[in-house]
């Protein structure tokens, strides 16, 4: 597909719709829930550090899609709250490694409760031929727009 004057082009404005919804209830059936560990964009951190995964900043920058300073700020928080914890790499001191604590993987049981409401809630309607036609039209968007930077954010 190329761009075509003067036709109306709207994915943008509703990729940035659904974004700003999901956050919004994501983050109203958190609260519905009584957690008040983690907030729907900290998840996005937790959910690359879930599994074991011990990661650099970047490699979760690279993850999320979230800009490094981004990524900084939501991990000094999740800190604070004792979901993460931050140590220095032994191979290169100049790295800081992000774990999930025992708290912040137990928080896992709270995100699959209220992303199972969230898809609910967005798919109502949609049959599961759908929901997979959607999702891997939304993965060719998102490698488009990767191969546009070229390569993953370097240390």
């Amino acid at each position: 597909m190329k761009y075509v004057k003067n036709h109306e082009y709207n994915c943008n404005k509703y990729i940035t719709k659904i974004k700003q919804f999901n956050i919004r209830i994501f983050n109203q059936i958190l609260n519905e829930i009584g957690c008040k560990d983690f907030t729907c964009e900290q998840s996005f951190i937790l959910q690359a550090l879930w599994n074991g995964n011990e990661l650099t900043c970047i490699e979760i920058a690279n993850e999320t899609g979230l800009a490094p300073n981004t990524v900084t700020a939501l991990i000094n928080n999740l800190a604070k709250n004792g979901m993460v914890e931050r140590k220095s790499n032994p191979k290169d001191r100049r790295q800081v490694i992000v774990t999930a604590t025992e708290k912040g993987n137990k928080a896992k049981k709270d995100f699959d409760t209220v992303l199972e409401k969230v898809v609910n809630i967005g798919f109502n309607n949609f049959t599961d031929t759908e929901y997979e036609q959607f999702q891997g039209y939304l993965e060719k968007l998102c490698k488009n727009y990767e191969r546009f930077f070229n390569s993953p954010l370097k240390e």
